[in-house]
């Protein structure tokens, strides 16, 4: 089901519904520019043809002039290729997360070696391949890349780019400054925390990217945001010192989880998920839930609190001996400096 509202003078919110997946719903928004529509964000991949009937019927006569992607999650890009084909717009995306496609394309062809030396065990390792699969499918077609603090102007408002690193390497936001409202994707929520997912870029840090594009967020000052998943709010100071607060917590869990050497699988079944105990979610949940595991044990590897070795070919990380109470300085500096 897709229901279209508006939010804001030069604003549309599309809500795509689809109860088939624990996600449930996701926001899109339709902003209407002086030369014709931005459409940010896509839906699902099953509910792309709904989605091109709804676009119709809102854009009327103008013109879909470029489909901003905030990030490469199926829930966000899964109706963009049936979209462009029905409206021939530009559809962008930030050159980090189109190079995510990259990886994940070379790791399917090379038969999942790289989630083996994660220590995926083999039934896991066959769903997150199938997974990539699935989404290679939509994600193989043609993007014009963002770099960040490209402009798009409306009939309202001068909507920039903001680059937001974190829950993918390449996650976007929306700012309009002179409003103080913010576009969020998925870097920002409401209810929810936001995955954090290691990557292997050189250079990213997943967990300290999303830190300091929290530190960025607060420093932009947005009086409203309109989220992906969730009702639009306005608590921004608050709602970053909880996110601050979960992710202290989640490391200190991840560090105790070493001990003297563990497994990447080991130490996430010592955190405590959302959704449950490790070994009982889904196969996909399990998958994110290592990436998230991955991008904190990086996090406190970089910290110096967690070191590694191999064992029989796969990674162990293990305790350094720093003292778990010196983590919440490491997130103040950040709080302090971004």
């Amino acid at each position: 089901m897709i229901r279209a509202e508006r939010v804001l003078e030069d604003v549309v919110r599309i809500r795509v519904e689809h109860p088939g997946t624990y996600i449930g719903h996701v926001n899109l928004y339709l902003i209407e520019l002086d030369d014709g529509r931005l459409l940010v964000d896509s839906g699902f991949r099953q509910t792309a043809g709904e989605l091109v009937e709804e676009l119709r019927r809102l854009i009327g006569g103008s013109r879909l002039e470029t489909v901003l992607l905030t990030h490469i999650h199926n829930d966000h890009t899964g109706g963009a290729s049936e979209v462009a084909t029905a409206f021939r717009p530009k559809v962008r995306m930030h050159q980090r997360d189109i190079d995510v496609i990259g990886f994940m394309r070379e790791t399917v062809e090379g038969g999942g070696r790289q989630l083996k030396a994660l220590g995926l065990d083999d039934s896991l390792r066959e769903e997150v391949l199938g997974f990539f699969r699935f989404n290679l499918q939509h994600l193989s077609m043609g993007y014009e890349p963002l770099v960040g603090g490209e402009e798009f102007h409306s009939r309202a408002g001068r909507w920039m780019v903001v680059p937001t690193p974190g829950h993918t390497p390449g996650h976007v936001t929306l700012f309009d400054e002179r409003r103080r409202v913010l576009i969020s994707g998925d870097h920002l929520l409401p209810n929810e925390t936001s995955n954090v997912s290691y990557y292997p870029m050189e250079g990213y840090d997943a967990l300290r990217s999303y830190l300091g594009s929290l530190v960025l967020t607060e420093e932009l000052g947005p009086e409203l945001v309109l989220p992906s998943h969730g009702e639009p709010f306005g608590n921004v100071r608050e709602r970053i010192d909880y996110l601050f607060l979960h992710h202290e917590k989640r490391l200190r869990e991840a560090l105790a989880s070493t001990g003297d050497g563990n497994s990447l699988m080991g130490v996430a079944r010592g955190i405590s998920w959302s959704r449950g105990r490790f070994d009982g979610l889904g196969p996909i949940d399990r998958w994110l839930a290592l990436l998230e595991t991955l991008a904190h044990l990086q996090f406190l590897i970089n910290g110096g609190f967690v070191e590694t070795r191999w064992d029989a070919g796969t990674v162990v990380y293990a305790a350094t001996g720093r003292d778990a109470s010196e983590i919440k300085e490491v997130l103040e500096e950040i709080r302090r400096r971004g």
